[in-house]
């Protein structure tokens, strides 16, 4: 066990050269520690004894430190949030506008694609802010447990797929079935129950996807018209 030797008679710490400033300073330090108790081993060298100290006081200054790190960060965590806010709004708005005539698959490669984007950014930033506020919480509904039996349902059914590259990737013309797309879906789904707190900003999510699809609509009304904006 330990225990303090301060009360020794045949060793005094300033019949040792060490002044009795240093001594009541290395007092202090110790008792400094949430009642923890320190031996200090008296020695003929002064020099000791001040390193002695200043690894207790180095000790303190990393404890205040990792103290500090894990404290919550409110301001970060507010950033995130708005990365949040913005990945949903984007894929809600941008992924049934979204084309890219030059490729090889026009819509739904470019589609997934940016639809996978987003939800892998809203997702790394949704967990950063549970970090950064040290707490994480996941909403409660029994819809949830339907959206979870058809994800495991799905999942199944990939891993016994005859072809399971294209029933995990997916095809041109196929790239809605596949396994990323189902689980960034679910990935989405759990991002917006978990952040959509209010009615408002679930009603402003609807009429964002709203007036997309009315464009989406224009488009495609405008072609079977034989008018052709973009010249295809």
């Amino acid at each position: 066990s330990l225990q303090k030797t301060w009360g020794s008679p045949s060793i005094s710490p300033a019949s040792e050269g060490a002044p009795l400033s240093l001594v009541s300073s290395s007092r202090s330090v110790m008792h400094s520690q949430d009642g923890a108790f320190f031996v200090v081993v008296y020695c003929w060298q002064r020099q000791e004894l001040l390193f002695f100290v200043y690894m207790i006081s180095r000790h303190d200054a990393e404890e205040r430190k990792v103290h500090n790190e894990l404290e919550p960060n409110p301001k970060l965590a507010r950033l995130l949030g708005i990365v949040v806010d913005c990945c949903l709004y984007a894929a809600i708005i941008l992924v049934p506008l979204f084309f890219l005539p030059f490729t090889l698959d026009i819509l739904e490669l470019n589609k997934q694609t940016l639809f996978l984007i987003l939800t892998g950014v809203a997702s790394l930033a949704w967990i950063g802010q549970a970090v950064c506020l040290r707490q994480f919480s996941l909403s409660r509904s029994w819809l949830h447990l339907v959206v979870a039996v058809f994800f495991v349902g799905y999942l199944v059914t990939t891993a016994f797929s005859l072809d399971r590259y294209l029933s995990f990737v997916g095809n041109i013309g196929q790239m809605q079935w596949s396994f990323i797309t189902i689980a960034a879906f679910v990935l989405f789904y759990t991002i917006v129950v978990n952040t959509v707190k209010g009615t408002t900003k679930l009603y402003d999510m609807i009429l964002a996807f709203l007036a997309s699809s009315v464009l989406v609509g224009i488009f495609g009304l405008l072609q079977v018209l034989g008018i052709y904006p973009f010249g295809w």
